[in-house]
């Protein structure tokens, strides 16, 4: 079993957060991602895709964990909770030029903030986990099958959005790829075996007979 840890930087890294009050203006590059809704009841969204090209292709996912380090929540009430999910997107984006209206600076999601369950993202969430307020324990469990599909190549990896369950105003915000200190940005760690049997290996065997008899 092996596990891979993918914790890209500031260069490498694909994340930027979506506001619904500023829908035009594309936030990269912050060093933070908000998620949820601020007082006013405006929600905030944000995109990440990780790179899995170091994963072989024929490899068994057994599990596969996002996590992230605790920025601030800019509002919410104390004690309160809030569910926040990670859904696998269905097309391309750009970081520096996604917005809450457009995908990469000039088309438009099918619906805004990434709300099309046909054409921006999956109705089911790829993986969900509860927040409480100020609290600093974020990571999501996400559904391994999903992630092997997107290693195999059987399904485009565009990475996945956050979104808040929105149930009270409460937003949140994680350490982005651009943040200065390396263990706070957002990581995946995907745990992983080689299938069983693996690749068929061929024997060629060679066998000597006497020279002037036939077999």
């Amino acid at each position: 079993m092996t596990v891979t840890v993918i914790q890209p930087d500031a260069t490498a890294g694909k994340d930027c957060s979506l506001w619904q009050y500023t829908p035009t203006t594309n936030y990269e590059p912050l060093t933070y991602l908000s998620v949820g809704k601020n007082l006013d009841g405006r929600s905030s969204r944000s995109l990440l895709r990780f790179d899995l090209s170091s994963i072989d292709a024929g490899e068994v996912v057994d599990s596969a964990v996002f996590s992230a380090g605790y920025y601030y929540d800019d509002s919410g009430t104390a004690g309160h909770t809030q569910v926040i999910s990670a859904y696998r997107l269905l097309r391309d984006w750009t970081e520096s030029g996604a917005t809450w209206r457009t995908y990469d600076g000039s088309h438009e999601w099918g619906t805004y903030g990434v709300e099309n369950t046909t054409t921006d993202r999956e109705a089911a969430a790829l993986g969900s986990f509860t927040h409480t307020y100020r609290a600093d324990d974020w990571s999501i469990a996400l559904d391994a099958a999903k992630v092997q599909e997107w290693i195999a190549g059987t399904t485009a990896n565009y990475g996945f959005v956050l979104r808040a369950a929105e149930s009270e105003n409460m937003r949140i915000t994680i350490c982005s790829s651009d943040y200065a200190t390396e263990a706070l940005r957002p990581k995946l760690t995907v745990t992983h075996h080689t299938a069983e049997g693996g690749a068929p290996v061929h024997l060629c065997r060679t066998v000597f007979y006497p020279q002037g008899v036939i077999r």
